[in-house]
């Protein structure tokens, strides 16, 4: 992707992001401060959209700025007004502020902050400055490693990788290969959370294949197609399932009785063309989640909400596997994998690849130049 960019503006930006990570790695911990959540939250916003406002030495198509702004604006209305979730507006702020800055360094410089921020709280959790929680069912022993939730950690570490992998997607690391294999295991034993574990272990094989595998890969028209059709596949198939619970009770305990709850889910909200407030509760006598975020995404957002999504992200795929660029691709059908179980494809503090959709709207003229401003 090519690029013009004030480099004044872009620190600021990634200080903006930094504040707003920040927030975001705080409201995961075990009892946050919700006050200083708030502050940090905003603030970190306000500096991006500042940072926005610092570099709008931008040549766009207009039909770019057309589609772009009557997106954002249904997004707007839909998502955050109509489903009452404010938390998409963060998405919304994201990706359009980092418009025109050089998408892999963001990814590169958000995959440092979050490896910081991620190996301070273990730290403090080893040196026993945080308290490590611990919860015990039948004889599932799980810590919580200084979160909210025995499962943050490891979820946490599977995007770390894919941030890694995303920038690294043609070099091969043993180091940083080993590295994740061994926090992985550890946070396995330490959590007994299997999605992210399988995952993680699944990817970096993939990526190990694809750097040093010496067969010249090169997908044909309708593979690509097919892959590219996957995030649509899944959500057909995880709203199927849930819709029929009752007949697939085996899948249903390896999801740890996911299929239930999407089927409660369905029942208690109905699949609607637009947004809706969606409400769950982690009261042990009243509890309801649905953790699929792909389903939860359908419920919460709506049909076409939901369409809009899943064309952007196939044709995200389909640019990447045009591109050649198959390590990238399956990056995003990844998030998308974890998506099909869990909830963390929605928050774009886990999933800062909600950004990348800027390379649909990327301008054909622009250049390499980096534009400094004094």
């Amino acid at each position: 992707m090519s690029y013009k960019q004030n480099n004044y503006s872009f620190y600021v930006f990634i200080f903006g992001l930094f504040i707003w990570e920040l927030s975001s790695i705080i409201n995961f911990m075990s009892n946050p401060n919700l006050q200083l959540v708030s502050i940090l939250r905003y603030f970190g916003l306000g500096i991006l959209i500042i940072s926005k406002f610092l570099n709008l030495n931008l040549t766009i198509k207009d039909r770019h700025i057309l589609v772009t702004f009557i997106l954002a604006t249904f997004f707007i209305i839909n998502n955050v007004y109509f489903a009452k979730d404010n938390s998409f507006l963060e998405v919304i702020v994201l990706v359009l502020c980092s418009y025109g800055y050089n998408l892999d360094r963001i990814i590169k410089d958000y995959f440092w902050i979050r490896v910081i921020s991620f190996s301070v709280i273990i730290l403090l959790v080893l040196i026993g400055i945080i308290p490590n929680q611990i919860t015990v069912f039948n004889s599932r022993i799980r810590y919580y490693m200084g979160f909210g939730w025995p499962s943050f950690s490891s979820f946490l570490l599977f995007f770390v990788v894919l941030y890694f992998i995303w920038i690294n997607y043609n070099t091969f690391s043993l180091l940083w290969f080993l590295l994740f294999l061994v926090i992985n295991q550890y946070l396995y034993k330490m959590t007994d959370t299997k999605m992210p574990y399988y995952l993680t272990i699944a990817i970096l094989l993939i990526w190990l294949f694809f750097t040093k595998s010496r067969f010249n890969f090169k997908f044909n028209f309708k593979w690509m197609i097919f892959l590219s059709l996957i995030p649509i596949l899944l959500i057909c198939l995880i709203t199927y399932l849930s819709l029929n619970a009752y007949k697939f009770p085996n899948i249903n305990n390896i999801l740890s009785g996911r299929l239930n709850y999407g089927y409660i889910g369905i029942n208690t909200f109905g699949i609607k063309l637009f947004g809706q407030p969606y409400y769950e509760s982690t009261i042990p006598a009243q509890y309801f989640t649905i953790d699929s975020g792909l389903l939860r995404y359908l419920l919460h957002f709506g049909i076409i909400s939901t369409l809009i999504m899943l064309v952007l992200y196939q044709r995200l795929i389909l640019k990447l596997l045009k591109q050649q660029n198959y390590i990238r691709s399956i990056v995003i059908i990844f998030c998308f994998l974890s998506a099909f179980s869990d909830p963390w494809f929605l928050n774009i503090s886990f999933n800062l690849f909600w950004i990348v959709l800027n390379e649909l709207v990327e301008d054909d003229t622009a250049t390499d130049e980096i534009i400094i401003k004094d």
